[in-house]
C-alpha cells in the first residue's frame, strides 16, 4: 500500500460519495462526555466564531460548515474563520481579530481524531481491505487509490471522536466542552453531519443557544 495526500483523498471522497459508496447513510453519533461551567452569565449566545482544526483550511472548513449550518437552523449567527479571516492560520490573534470585527460573542472550537477504519474494495479481480486503528483523523485517508482495478464499488466505515469547546468572548474562558463519537460512517460528508447535528443538539439543551 502506498500513502498518499489525505487532504486530496478525503476531497475526492466528499465530492464522489454517491458513485463511489454503495450503503446507505449509517452513522450512529452519540454524546460520551459534557462539561459545562457552574456559571455562564452571558448564554445564551447569538454571535458565534466556529473554528475547525485540520491539517488543511480545505479540511478545516467542511468541519465548519457542517456545524454552521446546523446552529444557523437555530437561529445562530455563524462566522465560519476560514471563510471569513484573511489569516493563514488560526492563532490566537487571529480568532481575536475576527471575534471583534464581527461583534461574536462566543468561540467554538472543534477538532477530532480516528477512533477506528475500514475499507473494503470490491470488483471483478480485486478485493482489498485495509485496516487503521488510532492516530490522527485524517491518517485514514492516507490511501493511493491508483494501485486498485477500477473497483466496481467501494465500503467504507469510520469510527471518530470530535470535540467541540465553547468559549466566552468577553471572558475569555472555557464555558462547555462537548465530545461526540460516531461509529459506522461511511463518507467523511455523513460523519461531520452527523456529529454537527449531535453538538448543536446539546448546545441547545444546555441552553448555550437559543
Amino acid at each position: 500500500m502506498v500513502q498518499a495526500d489525505s487532504a486530496r483523498i478525503l476531497l475526492l471522497l466528499l465530492a464522489g460519495m454517491a458513485a463511489a459508496c454503495t450503503t446507505q447513510p449509517s452513522a450512529r453519533t452519540t454524546v460520551d462526555r459534557v462539561l459545562l461551567a457552574r456559571d455562564i452569565p452571558n448564554a445564551p449566545y447569538s454571535s458565534i466564531v466556529l473554528v475547525g482544526i485540520a491539517p488543511t483550511r480545505e479540511l478545516a472548513r467542511e468541519f465548519e460548515q457542517g456545524l454552521s449550518d446546523e446552529l444557523s437552523r437555530r437561529g445562530v449567527e455563524v462566522h465560519s474563520f476560514v471563510k471569513e479571516s484573511s489569516a493563514d492560520e488560526a492563532t490566537a490573534d487571529a480568532v481575536a481579530a475576527l471575534v471583534e470585527s464581527v461583534g461574536a460573542d462566543a468561540i467554538l472550537m472543534i477538532s477530532g481524531r480516528l477512533a477506528g477504519a475500514e475499507i473494503d474494495e470490491h470488483s471483478a479481480m480485486v478485493d482489498v481491505e485495509a485496516r487503521a486503528i488510532g492516530g490522527n483523523l485524517f491518517n485514514f485517508f492516507r490511501y493511493d487509490y491508483e494501485e486498485f482495478t477500477e473497483p466496481s464499488y467501494t465500503d467504507m466505515t469510520v469510527d471518530v471522536t470530535l470535540v467541540a469547546l465553547l468559549f466566552d468572548a468577553a471572558g475569555n474562558e472555557r464555558v462547555h466542552s462537548v465530545e461526540v463519537s460516531t461509529t459506522q460512517g461511511s463518507t467523511a460528508y455523513e460523519v461531520i453531519m452527523s456529529q454537527s447535528a449531535a453538538i448543536a443538539s446539546r448546545m441547545e439543551q444546555d441552553d448555550l443557544i437559543d
